[in-house]
């Protein structure tokens, strides 16, 4: 979640309660593995250079910000592996409840993740996809963010086609596939996540509706959707359009249609803040060590929950 204050004016009114969620254009969203981040931002032609929202960081981003991440992150993992060794009797319950389900976890990659968060997310991310693997498990993950700040292309069609009122979702996706369920774990992969221009804007109702799909395909009997999140959806150039309510208007009935159709468990983890909002079967912790525990855990309740 990030919202830039001087972004421009005021958002305009929400649209009355049961008013249809819109996407002005999808020509310019992408879905790619994530180990092609690097060559779709040289495709795109992007500057090697750009700044960080003000709200976060002033600095400007230098070529060699993404290997002092990866450092950072190499190093973070070290110290926290060790402690992590006491989540296995856990992890051994959970192989047993899971036995013929598939897991997907859906990676917030918003720009409020810069920092702390986004090193801790991405080596938690690696200890579970390695201790997943160990267990055979089924599983695949997943992340989203846009493909740039402030509406994208997207945006730029829409001021060339007038400004219509009200337009919806007005930015470009970027859908990310970390590991998917037929291919095995690649660090190349999660070290994608510390790349200084990845972190943008989320719009969550429209990647939970994309996770949820990719899983619906799985013949495995249970299937459980966890979503890791700091925050709620966030794209300025959308709500400020479209009104504030308009994306977490849309992610709350995806939530419902998900849960009305059965046949994925729906859970939430929030890194520093609540998320129990938006998913009844959740954990959220200020502490980001503890990331794979509570990933775990709701795993564990979910899986529980579809044995009923």
């Amino acid at each position: 979640m990030l919202s830039n204050d001087n972004f421009g004016p005021k958002p305009v009114e929400d649209l009355p309660e049961g008013s249809d969620y819109r996407v002005y254009t999808d020509q310019y969203d992408t879905i790619l593995d994530a180990v092609q981040y690097p060559e779709f931002l040289r495709a795109r032609s992007e500057p090697n250079a750009t700044y960080v929202p003000e709200a976060i960081d002033e600095r400007p981003i230098r070529q060699g910000d993404w290997q002092e991440l990866v450092d950072k992150y190499d190093d973070l993992f070290k110290a926290l592996n060790s402690s992590w060794l006491s989540l296995q009797a856990d992890l051994d319950k959970l192989q047993d409840y899971a036995h013929g389900t598939a897991i997907t976890l859906l990676l917030d990659q918003s720009g409020s993740l810069l920092g702390d968060k986004i090193l801790h997310l991405a080596a938690a991310t690696r200890w579970l996809a390695e201790e997943f693997e160990k267990r055979d498990f089924a599983f695949e993950i997943l992340g989203f963010t846009t493909s740039m700040w402030k509406g994208g292309q997207s945006r730029t069609q829409w001021s060339a086609d007038g400004k219509p009122e009200y337009p919806g979702r007005l930015n470009d996706l970027l859908h990310l596939v970390y590991k998917s369920f037929d291919d095995k774990f690649s660090e190349d992969a999660i070290k994608t996540m510390m790349h200084p221009q990845l972190l943008r804007d989320n719009v969550d109702g429209e990647a939970l509706q994309w996770a949820a799909s990719r899983l619906e395909s799985r013949h495995e009997p249970g299937k459980i959707l966890v979503i890791v999140s700091d925050g709620a959806p966030v794209d300025d150039s959308t709500w400020i359009q479209n009104g504030p309510s308009f994306m977490k208007r849309h992610l709350f009935d995806v939530r419902a249609a998900i849960a009305e159709a059965g046949s994925i468990q729906l859970g939430g983890v929030g890194l520093g803040y609540e998320v129990d909002q938006y998913y009844p079967v959740s954990e959220s912790s200020k502490d980001l060590a503890k990331i794979p525990a509570m990933i775990i855990d709701v795993c564990k309740t979910l899986v529980l929950n579809s044995k009923k």
